[in-house]
């Protein structure tokens, strides 16, 4: 599944847990060899189908949901975390469309801290201005070998 959920403690009345939202982006420009994660390398197409497979997961988690013997919709997500290859590589249109795919799956509160894992070849600033400009308020910089080779 590329959509998982952490349920934590809740926070506020009338929520039964916190969630913990992450979104796996399984697409690098080249597969680091140290990488033991599932990833491939990054094509446009293969990433926008990957995307628009990840709305439809996204539109029937709520449905998919209500079969669990939990009050879903006393959960709330306060974290949305965007990993796994290379995520900073989707288009600020992209992002804008996962973002709202998780805006309608779940009820986020209104202080959730949104994530974006970035490379530090993909921090063009007006990819960071853009991404901020949506809502997220907190990249996580991939910390690999001092060799820009890696980051091609």
């Amino acid at each position: 599944m590329a959509v998982t959920t952490t349920p934590r403690t809740p926070t506020r009345p009338g929520v039964s847990a916190r969630l913990g939202v992450y979104v796996h982006f399984p697409f690098c420009v080249t597969k680091c060899t140290y990488c033991a994660f599932v990833t491939r390398s990054y094509d446009a197409d293969g990433a926008a189908r990957y995307l628009a497979a990840l709305e439809t997961e996204l539109h029937h988690f709520p449905e998919t949901c209500a079969t669990v013997p939990l009050e879903f919709a006393t959960f709330q997500a306060d974290t949305l975390y965007f990993g796994g290859g290379t995520p900073s590589r989707m288009t600020p249109a992209q992002l804008e469309r996962l973002l709202m795919a998780c805006r309608a799956a779940f009820d986020f509160a209104p202080d959730t801290e949104i994530t974006l894992e970035v490379n530090p070849g993909d921090a063009e600033p007006e990819r960071l201005e853009a991404c901020r400009n949506l809502g997220i308020n907190r990249l996580s910089l991939g910390y690999s070998p001092f060799s820009t080779a890696i980051w091609r």
